[in-house]
């Protein structure tokens, strides 16, 4: 039984090997139970296929097949979710958003926005992952979408905002949660987040956003793809693709820079041009 190829199962073979399976036994069916999870769930299939042509389904193991050890659809792949989003704030949304969340808020949206760090990662981030005076967050495998460790920099802008946040209260923290109330992790962070955009008037956005947002302005800053990728910790270029948002007055600025190009190097470009501006 172990030789055959289930893709070549079918109703008789099956039949067939339970008739030797019970004379090997000395007689009586032999138990669905006792038979191979697949031969189990192919005789199944059959049994319903041979109904449905108006067949009986069958006798012995095939009128007893009826339990599936094993689910078949997992050998097929899921299809792919399309949820792709391309939200990016403009600068004087990000500067409403900010200025209207909470003080307790403000740290974590700056995190997000400056780094790109996914929502969990900020929220468990402690403060023996946050070295100051190199600049770097670290994040280590477990704690990461990819499974990898991070080293994650710090802008000025935040750097500053963590050494105020670390002497809060007049305490110098060198453990537990950076964002915390009580010892105890922020949570109803989302709701925050839709309260704020919504008294804001800043439509379709949440917070994971704002990891298009840092994607986004890095390579608007002019910083290379795969230094990008090492900061925010995408494993591919498709999935940084995916987060970066080409706005349409960059593109608008690509083809007249474009169009400069050819001018200068084409002398009929350039009279075409001046008879089109006469």
């Amino acid at each position: 039984m172990g030789r055959v190829v289930l893709a070549l199962l079918h109703v008789g073979l099956i039949e067939r090997l339970n008739a030797e399976n019970v004379a090997g036994d000395g007689g009586g069916e032999l138990p669905a139970k006792k038979l191979p999870a697949q031969i189990v769930a192919v005789a199944h299939v059959e049994a319903q296929d041979r109904v449905a042509c108006g067949l009986k389904p069958g006798r012995g193991l095939i009128q007893r097949a009826v339990t599936v050890t094993r689910n078949v659809a997992c050998l097929v792949a899921a299809p792919k979710p399309e949820n792709a989003r391309d939200r990016v704030l403009e600068p004087d949304e990000w500067s409403r958003l900010y200025d209207a969340a909470p003080g307790w808020f403000k740290p974590v949206l700056l995190t997000g926005y400056h780094t790109g760090m996914r929502l969990e990662e900020i929220l468990t981030l402690t403060w023996d992952r946050v070295d100051l005076e190199r600049g770097r967050i670290f994040l280590p495998a477990a704690l990461t979408k990819t499974k990898q460790d991070r080293s994650v920099p710090m802008t000025p802008t935040l750097r500053r905002e963590y050494q105020l946040l670390r002497q809060q209260d007049g305490i110098v923290r060198i453990s537990g949660l950076v964002f915390q109330k009580n010892g105890k992790k922020f949570n109803h962070t989302y709701r925050t987040m839709r309260k704020i955009c919504q008294a804001q008037q800043i439509e379709n956005f949440i917070f994971h956003d704002l990891r298009h947002c840092a994607v986004t302005n890095l390579a608007d800053a002019g910083v290379d793809t795969e230094t990008i990728m090492k900061i925010v910790g995408h494993s591919s270029v498709e999935m940084f693709l995916r987060y970066r948002t080409i706005k349409a007055e960059k593109l608008d600025d690509a083809m007249s820079r474009l169009n400069t190009l050819i001018t200068r190097r084409s002398p009929a470009s350039s009279q075409a041009l001046e008879i089109a501006t006469v």
